[in-house]
């Protein structure tokens, strides 16, 4: 099964504009609020117009500004979690599944379907009268008995308390991998869009930043945006001084680079470092990079300390997290001290 998808819609403040092919995989969408997730997901689904563009599942046009196709929604056959659930509030959870029935010919045991989602003890309850995570269940066993062939989840652990995220996400996890389909999952969470994906799309102002593997963008993201999203918290603006050496504007530093073809980065304009990538200096290493820094704030969490420090010369922030058996004592607001990385660590970035 393949889905084509390249639309155009003009939104309030910037325009979507989105060109991707998904087969049967889970292709994610990973982005802020407020960059076109959900529209995106809308107009596959078609509750959403696109302006001009084309849809294709499977072989069937869904959406042709062209020829003037538009299917409507229901003949579309998606299965759609939205954020809030969208459950009937005067129907009990019994009743919200039988909706979702498309052909009431088809003899379905809504009976074991409600006990595979772990609702039948709540069956005769309506919606105000069970849990965040029921509704989600509930809503997913509705989607679930209409046999979609495409499965898309908008945000679907958001709304959640944190104590009970985990166990669903897990349920949501089994859910796709039995699903014999096509699954888009939307998020603004790098850590859920990477356990649950196959490939990713990282969306900013409605256009695709980049399309890759989870492993291969997280693990040499090639532009800043993706870098950003993907976890990389430290990012200095470069320059090419020759063949051999860098300047890292922001944090006032020369690199001199041994073994690198300069030609391979370029076009890059800025190199980017993981919070845990530096270390404390040592003063035999005498290869080591360096940058000399005043620490400005410390804050402790469960497993680690986050440090953030201030180069020598500048404005601009590095923050950097060490585990608590790596703290110093002589880590204090207001000392210099200088931290180091390695070469290795370094990704460079458009």
């Amino acid at each position: 099964m393949s889905l084509i998808v390249d639309i155009k819609k003009r939104l309030s403040n910037f325009d979507l504009d989105l060109q991707f092919e998904v087969k049967n995989e889970v292709f994610s969408i990973l982005g802020a609020s407020g960059s076109g997730k959900s529209m995106a997901l809308k107009c596959i689904a078609g509750i959403e117009k696109p302006d001009s563009g084309y849809i294709e599942f499977n072989g069937n046009v869904f959406f042709d500004s062209k020829k003037k196709i538009n299917i409507k929604p229901q003949k579309r056959n998606v299965g759609f979690l939205f954020q809030n659930y969208a459950l009937f509030p005067n129907m009990t959870v019994e009743e919200n599944i039988k909706c979702g029935i498309r052909d009431k010919k088809n003899n379905i045991d809504i009976k074991s379907i409600m006990k595979k989602f772990f609702i039948y003890d709540i069956r005769n309850k309506k919606p105000r009268e069970i849990s965040g995570g029921e509704q989600q269940r509930t809503a997913l066993a509705r989607i679930f008995v209409s046999s979609p062939n495409i499965l898309m989840l908008d945000e679907p652990l958001s709304a959640l308390d944190y104590h009970i995220k985990w166990e669903l996400e897990k349920f949501i996890a089994l859910s796709i991998k039995e699903f014999n389909g096509t699954t888009l999952f939307v998020s603004h969470n790098r850590d859920e869009v990477y356990r649950l994906s196959d490939n990713i799309g990282i969306i900013n102002k409605g256009k695709f930043d980049i399309i890759d593997s989870k492993y291969n963008l997280f693990e040499n993201p090639k532009t800043y945006f993706s870098a950003l999203l993907t976890g990389y918290k430290n990012f200095s603006k470069i320059k090419i001084i020759d063949n051999k050496k860098i300047e890292c504007i922001d944090w006032n530093i020369i690199l001199e680079l041994e073994n690198i073809n300069l030609k391979n980065i370029e076009d890059a304009n800025y190199i980017g470092m993981r919070p845990y990538s530096f270390f404390d200096y040592d003063e035999n290493k005498k290869n080591d990079i360096h940058i000399k820094s005043k620490i400005i704030n410390i804050t402790e969490d469960m497993f680690s300390y986050i440090i953030t420090l201030v180069p020598i010369n500048t404005e601009n922030q590095i923050t950097w997290r060490l585990e608590k058996n790596s703290y110093k004592d002589d880590y204090k607001l207001g000392n210099d001290i200088n931290i180091s990385f390695n070469f290795n660590d370094i990704i460079f970035l458009k």
